[in-house]
């Protein structure tokens, strides 16, 4: 292990695969495939009398709700085997494979379309999960840092590279071939991210020591079966909704099963969470089910010691609100420009690779700010920009490109703010000792408040009004804002001091 502490080399390597997939999150979870989706898939005419970027939002919420599931069982998976290469070489070229088959996406292919795109997603997230996993073993404590950066500005360089270059491409193609030219650049980007992956990976070594897992594991009381429970309910519901949509239920109905369905995961998860003290011991078998059982219960264990940090629990409570406006806006923008206001694939790419600049930048501006008044009010200026920016999206003009560049433009500001500053505070209000675990369970509950926002967009903006859905977002960021106002910042980071860490 001590032998690949700081290599160069290994370095290079690790961050080289932030180049690579940096390619999927510009061109095809933002900018190109939503637009794409929207106009060339579904059409002016929606699928099963539903819209466009409603059907975006709706497979985008469901997508992140299977990621919700996944990543704890993938985060146990990479803690204790030694094989971290091996499931993020699987999980990158399975995710780049399914890319590339979306060059076969045309008219009226949208549950083909929104399929392997899910399945795209899981092999990027799965791979990351792998990928993060690798920056303990391979730096030091004085070295995490700086090298964490350096493959963040590496994948942003790329990323935005890469965006570039498929913009380049649309934009010259004669006007009879942008559409084949477009889903050229779509699975291309799989190209990109499995050529950079072999790069990068010929330079990562294999890191870590596979850890013996428990045969049996001290649950909360019945704590368990409502995992299970909350797992059986995702896929149940998951299966009566593309049922749903096949069969063209009214939207009513839909609307109100899928309302419903949103309650239920939304109780199940609380009552998980606020599982009572007293425990059972639990026999697991299989390696899958292990694993499920390590991951999540380490997430909802988190989850329940909150509760004796009332403070701490509010910021997260607030975070999730504010980030799942955040999160809807930025992946549903794309969508709702193609969709609402009817602008081409080239003038959305274009503004997503303007704002892929101006974050880094909103990011430094935050963050002098912050440094001038204090980080409470930073995080409330920045949330009020976002409410600004929802009912500037709501009110902008169809097939005017300028305007929702100036758009762009103030979201790339502020969307850098927002994610420094809000993992930064985080940072300051937990224990150093237990930093792994709580980073943990920020990441896998950041997708769980990103599933909320498109499914109220989905259900709001059904019947093609993509305007309205893209106001209702406005709800979470005044509900963020009211919570955040009420966290004691200094007390949330005093009581840091008072955990007690069980468990390990």
């Amino acid at each position: 292990m001590t032998a690949i502490k700081n290599d160069k080399r290994a370095l290079f390597g690790w961050a080289m695969y932030d180049w690579a997939n940096s390619a999927y999150s510009t061109v095809i979870a933002g900018a190109v495939l939503p637009a794409f989706f929207v106009s060339g898939v579904v059409g002016e005419d929606g699928w099963q009398g539903r819209s466009g970027d409603s059907l975006w939002a709706l497979g985008l919420a469901l997508g992140t709700l299977l990621l919700f599931i996944a990543m704890p069982v993938l985060g146990a998976v990479a803690d204790y085997s030694a094989s971290k290469k091996r499931f993020l070489r699987t999980f990158a070229y399975g995710g780049s494979l399914f890319i590339s088959v979306l060059i076969f996406a045309g008219s009226g292919d949208v549950l083909f379309t929104l399929g392997f795109f899910l399945l795209a997603q899981l092999g990027f997230v799965g791979a990351n999960v792998f990928y993060d996993g690798f920056l303990p073993d391979l730096t030091t404590p004085d070295t995490i840092d700086k090298v964490s950066s350096r493959g963040f500005a590496l994948g942003y360089v790329g990323g935005g590279l890469w965006l570039a270059l498929v913009l380049a491409g649309i934009f010259l193609a004669p006007e009879d071939s942008t559409e084949l030219v477009t889903r050229i650049g779509i699975a291309s980007t799989g190209v990109w991210w499995a050529g950079f992956t072999w790069f990068a990976l010929k330079r990562l070594p294999e890191t870590g020591e596979g850890q013996d897992i428990p045969a049996t594991f001290a649950f909360p009381h019945n704590w368990h079966r409502g995992v299970w429970t909350l797992v059986s309910v995702v896929v149940v519901g998951l299966v009566v909704l593309v049922i749903a949509l096949v069969a063209s239920v009214p939207f009513l109905w839909f609307n109100v099963g899928l309302a419903l369905w949103m309650v239920a995961l939304a109780w199940l998860v609380y009552r998980v969470a606020t599982s009572d003290a007293s425990t059972d011991t639990v026999s697991l078998t299989s390696s899958f089910g292990k694993m499920a059982g390590i991951g999540f219960s380490r997430m909802f264990k988190t989850a329940a010691q909150l509760r004796n940090f009332p403070q701490l629990l509010l910021f997260i409570v607030a975070y999730m609100f504010y980030n799942d406006g955040v999160q809807t806006t930025i992946n549903i923008s794309s969508a709702y420009a193609s969709g609402t206001l009817e602008l081409s694939v080239t003038d959305i790419a274009l503004t997503f690779l303007v704002v892929q600049f101006v974050a880094f930048g909103g990011a430094l501006l935050f963050g002098w700010f912050s440094a001038r008044t204090n980080i409470r009010r930073a995080i409330q200026v920045n949330l009020v920009v976002w409410v600004g920016i929802a009912i500037t999206a709501y009110l902008l003009p169809v097939g005017e490109f300028l305007p929702f560049l100036g758009t762009g433009v103030v979201i790339g500001i502020v969307l850098g703010g927002i994610q420094a500053l809000s993992r930064s505070l985080y940072g300051s209000m937990i224990p150093e000792e237990a930093s792994a675990e709580f980073y943990g369970f920020y990441s896998v509950f950041a997708k769980f408040s990103a599933i909320w926002g498109p499914l109220v967009f989905a259900i709001v903006s059904a019947n093609g009004n993509g305007r309205l859905g893209i106001l209702s977002i406005i709800i979470f960021f005044i509900v963020g804002f009211v919570l955040f106002s009420r966290v004691d910042i200094d007390r949330a980071r005093a009581s840091k001091n008072e955990w007690e860490l069980s468990g390990g």
